[in-house]
């Protein structure tokens, strides 16, 4: 299965990109599937996913939410501002 994943702000920092193409063979796969294996992947990201938001295809998505092949899936970390 292939997910395109893009990263904001400070999880573009620890993952050193803003955008990655990603082949899984696991599928389907659950976002929250997905957030553990970035967390394996990026060691720096375990202590953010906690408070980020997923969007699968523009979309706020739950980590039971199943991905498809070619889904693009945005990690959204908090926005402060006024």
């Amino acid at each position: 299965m292939k997910l395109t994943v893009l990263y904001f702000a400070a999880l573009a920092d620890v993952t050193k990109q803003s955008r990655e193409e990603l082949h899984v063979a696991t599928a389907p796969m659950t976002v929250g599937e997905l957030a553990q294996h970035l967390c394996v992947k990026y060691t720096g990201l375990s202590d953010c996913l906690n408070y980020v938001r997923f969007a699968c295809n523009e979309e706020f998505v739950s980590f039971e939410h199943k991905l498809a092949d070619g889904d693009t899936v945005a990690l959204l970390p908090p926005v402060a501002g006024g």
